[in-house]
């Protein structure tokens, strides 16, 4: 198989900040069969024995593959993947520094990609890449084979070789099982409507226990019409709080934060709108007036349609305030001795319950 260097030493790779948790680094694989444009990506393990090692991990998905031709600028290239050329201000492209691919380090001595893709004359072709912990530096390749088109499809596999520090009980924790949903959950919302899914052994992964609330509703605005569909997660999530704007397909066109992202109170949300609207729509830095029929942020129907969403994401809050978070302020205060404690009878205990709803009132007045 020809060796091929890459455009940084193997120290440099090494150095670079790769993760040293296992759980991120398969997320890192994870995220590259989604940046291919697939819409399954399944995590595929074995127990090779009673010690609780595993005989194999497979990571395997159905994106467009990896054409030869460019090969040369995905493998090659360090931390300038071709990927952040076309990033935009969506959330379909993760692996914008060509690291992840690495991420093996910390629990095999390598990995190997089969792939397969269409070339220019819609032949579906295989290869592999190899590469080892010994030389970071270099990846081999091996030479291309046409493959039936009827029985095979593109996509891409990841095995790792020679895993070490990485059992089936890690693979099959609470933890890992944890850590998916906080990673994916709000990518695989977003796009639900396309069937988006990440399986473990070819089952499809559960994240409906990270959801506390789902709620639908929609704004009129100017004859046009946004659904809104409001989630609040149980736990912070693998991404910053925003509104996903997608346009009639359901397609996510940009992402704009919500304005409570520095919230210290654990309100974890994403809201996700979709409309005609955005079908016209382009998200610019320096948004100003346009009169070639497209429309970006200057637009006052997309002022009205934030005030609107901001105002109904404030309700939220003030929601989760009042039914959960003064709640959990309570049981601190109280388990703090911060709240005294009062006698058993009636006039002590309606004086407590003024004072927890006295605090829970300032609370929801100002959370901070």
């Amino acid at each position: 198989m020809p060796q091929h260097k890459l455009s940084a030493s193997s120290n440099s790779v090494k150095n670079s900040g790769l993760t040293d948790d296992y759980r991120q680094a398969i997320a890192e694989y994870i995220w590259n069969g989604f940046d291919a444009e697939a819409t399954t990506v399944d995590i595929r393990y074995e127990k090779a024995n009673e010690l609780g090692t595993l005989s194999y991990l497979l990571i395997s998905d159905n994106g467009k593959g990896i054409n030869k031709k460019t090969l040369e600028y995905t493998f090659g290239s360090f931390l300038d993947s071709q990927k952040k050329q076309t990033y935009q201000r969506t959330s379909d492209v993760r692996g914008k520094k060509g690291k992840g691919r690495f991420s093996f380090q910390m629990f095999a001595y390598g990995a190997e990609w089969t792939t397969r893709y269409l070339n220019e004359e819609d032949k579906l072709m295989q290869y592999s890449i190899v590469i080892n912990i010994q030389d970071l530096s270099t990846y081999t390749d091996s030479d291309e084979i046409e493959l039936d088109k009827s029985i095979y499809s593109t996509g891409t596999d990841v095995k790792f070789l020679n895993i070490h520090n990485l059992f089936f009980d890690h693979i099959t924790s609470p933890s890992f099982c944890d850590y998916i949903a906080q990673e994916f959950a709000w990518f695989l919302c977003l796009n639900d409507a396309r069937n988006y899914n990440v399986k473990l052994n070819g089952i499809d992964f559960d994240y409906e226990d990270i959801i506390a609330v789902k709620e639908a509703t929609d704004f009129t605005i100017s004859n046009k019409t946004f659904n809104a569909t409001y989630i609040r997660w149980t736990r912070k999530i693998g991404e910053k709080f925003y509104y996903y704007m997608m346009d009639s397909n359901l397609q996510d066109t940009f992402n704009e934060l919500t304005s409570f992202n520095n919230n210290n109170i654990n309100f974890f949300h994403s809201v996700y709108v979709d409309s005609s609207y955005f079908d016209n729509f382009c998200y610019e830095k320096d948004a100003k007036p346009r009169f070639d029929g497209v429309t970006n942020q200057s637009d006052p129907v997309y002022k009205k349609l934030l005030k609107q969403l901001k105002k109904f994401l404030t309700e939220q809050e003030k929601i989760y305030v009042n039914e959960v978070a003064s709640e959990k302020l309570i049981e601190e205060y109280e388990a703090k001795g911060i709240i005294p404690l009062f006698k058993s009878n009636q006039y002590e205990q309606i004086r407590k319950q003024d004072l927890v709803n006295t605090i829970k009132h300032i609370y929801s007045i100002q959370p901070k």
